[in-house]
């Protein structure tokens, strides 16, 4: 997760939705979230190497780190940075009805 040897890019910031009254359910879900994001962003980045290896392209291209958590009802959405190129994308998860977080957007 992040680039554990940058301190600068270990904190990022998790958005609410503005109205109050989605506050506790979009905060359980962060919090379960939390607790699956070391597997949820290797996910993310065993992707990112798996088309570097494909393109051929410099692995800088490839490099990323987690910008902002953006939550919703059902969703969260991880947008994420390049960590040497300017580049910013995002990845959407959603638990699954057997309560696993799988990606849907990405």
């Amino acid at each position: 997760m992040c680039n554990k040897f940058d301190p600068e890019l270990d904190d990022f910031e998790a958005y609410l939705p503005e109205s109050t009254q989605e506050h506790e359910p979009c905060r359980a879900l962060l919090l379960d979230f939390f607790e699956h994001i070391n597997e949820l962003d290797n996910m993310v980045q065993d992707s990112c190497e798996s088309e570097h290896k494909q393109s051929g392209m410099d692995i800088s291209i490839y490099k990323l780190h987690i910008g902002y958590i953006d939550i919703k009802e059902k969703s969260i959405t991880v947008c994420y940075y390049g960590t040497v190129v300017n580049t910013e994308w995002d990845v959407e998860f959603q638990k699954s009805d057997q309560g696993e977080w799988v990606k849907v957007n990405f």
